[in-house]
């Protein structure tokens, strides 16, 4: 999920240069509430920030390739550093190497994230793993010197699947035992990233001097390669299984590319410049970043795109995913911020009291016709109490303002401070979209 060319740290001077060149594109509006929010707060400048991925413990987890950390962001968007040491197995606990590059992420089977590590020395090449409490280490055995390590991915066997662009797949176990496969892949192709299928086996993408192409692999440590279809200098980026069944991948040269099981391509022009990072979104599409464009675009099934302009100007979007809000995430290489596309309410809630504390007065905006509720937490502190939930029924795409009397299961709320959660529900009362919290000041 990954935005290959836009993402290395050697690279992002050339790009930056080239956008001043290029200039971006007009806006086309995804729908009425497709709204976009980003968040710097607690990231450094210049720190890099390039994979994201969705964790088991409700927040996204990103890398910093130039900070030398991984951060982790609240669906609210609070964000907090790691990564000031890592502990070798079998070595004592040691400051994080200078070189380290942490690139992409994924979560694994074991409740765990596990990254790949780029760095410059033969020390700080190799598969990070941290816990959602903040605890990192690092797996060196058994991979390659100068391998050149890419995407990483959770496999259908409970192991994680990862890229080496000198020309092998890379498996590694949750005890971090490390198997490479090379079987199969081509002379001189340079795997990049990779992704689990629907199939059951993961796919990759190839960056090579012969030929583009996207490769399959089966937990077994099988490789097929596809080529036929895909475009002579292409550069197929980053990979993500879509939702129709496919596999769904960006090229570099500007174009979207869809695969079947069976191996047949589909490529889609964008009408953009250096399409990145990929991932289905939970409205049923694909959703992409262009990095030069700096845009977010999204492609249904069918091969119809349509584009949303970041906020920040020439802010690189690169690494995109599904968040656990039902949201789309995703990170700013130049902008040093994580954004968020908002793609059934809009980002924010607003909440204005009306006659004191009696009647609040709710307004957002919805992009389809949805059941709505909100979910009200007491904040005591630190500490966090859950309230309870407020039902508003059925409301119908465009503007919504709905008059709150402040009441939850029949009681008016006491004074003090809330977070209100406006959350998007299914006909079966299943949460499919949430707005980003509100604070809420009752005197």
């Amino acid at each position: 999920m990954s935005n290959h060319f836009a993402s290395s740290t050697r690279f992002r001077a050339l790009l930056a240069a080239a956008i001043m060149l290029i200039g971006v594109l007009s806006w086309t509006a995804v729908a009425r509430a497709t709204t976009v929010t980003e968040f710097s707060t607690g990231i450094p400048p210049l720190s890099g920030v390039h994979g994201i991925a969705a964790g088991p413990d409700g927040n996204l987890w990103f890398t910093e390739e130039s900070f030398n950390r991984i951060g982790r962001i609240t669906p609210g968007g609070a964000v907090t550093q790691f990564g000031g040491f890592f502990q070798h197995p079998g070595l004592p606990p040691a400051g994080l190497p200078p070189g380290s590059f942490p690139y992409e992420i994924a979560a694994g089977a074991d409740g765990r994230m596990w990254f790949t590590d780029r760095g410059t020395t033969a020390a700080t090449q190799s598969i990070g793993r941290i816990t959602t409490g903040g605890s990192v280490s690092a797996f060196l055995g058994g991979i390659s010197p100068s391998s050149g390590l890419g995407g990483i991915a959770l496999g259908p066997d409970g192991n994680l699947w990862f890229t080496e662009q000198v020309g092998r797949i890379g498996r590694i176990t949750p005890q971090g035992v490390v198997t490479e496969f090379s079987k199969g892949l081509t002379a001189g192709a340079a795997p990049v990233e990779i992704a689990a299928g629907p199939d059951g086996n993961l796919w990759f993408t190839e960056e090579s001097s012969q030929a583009s192409r996207i490769g399959r692999i089966t937990p077994q440590g099988v490789v097929t390669e596809f080529s036929n279809g895909i475009a002579p200098g292409s550069e197929p980026a980053a990979i993500a299984a879509g939702p129709d069944g496919n596999v769904w991948f960006t090229e570099v040269a500007g174009r979207i590319g869809r695969i079947t099981p069976h191996g047949v391509v589909t490529e889609f022009p964008d009408g953009g410049h250096s399409a990145g990072g990929i991932a289905a979104g939970p409205d049923g599409n694909v959703w992409f970043t262009l990095a030069l464009d700096n845009q977010i675009g999204m492609i249904t099934p069918r091969g119809v795109i349509t584009k949303l302009n970041v906020p920040t100007p020439n802010s690189l979007p690169s690494d995109i995913t599904a968040g656990p809000d039902g949201n789309l995430w995703f990170t700013e290489g130049e902008g040093n911020q994580i954004g968020v596309v908002c793609i059934v309410l809009a980002c924010r809630t607003h909440i204005k009291i009306l006659q004191g504390p009696g009647v609040g007065l709710l307004s957002t905006t919805l992009d389809r016709a949805v059941r709505i509720g909100i979910l009200v937490e007491r904040i005591v502190g630190t500490k966090h109490t859950r309230i309870g939930r407020v039902p508003f029924g059925f409301h119908r795409e465009g503007r919504l303002r709905i008059s709150w009397d402040l009441r939850v299961k029949g009681r008016k709320l006491p004074r003090g401070r809330y977070l209100v959660t406006l959350r998007a529900l299914d006909n079966h009362n299943r949460v499919i979209a949430h707005a980003l919290p509100l604070t809420l000041q009752i005197r």
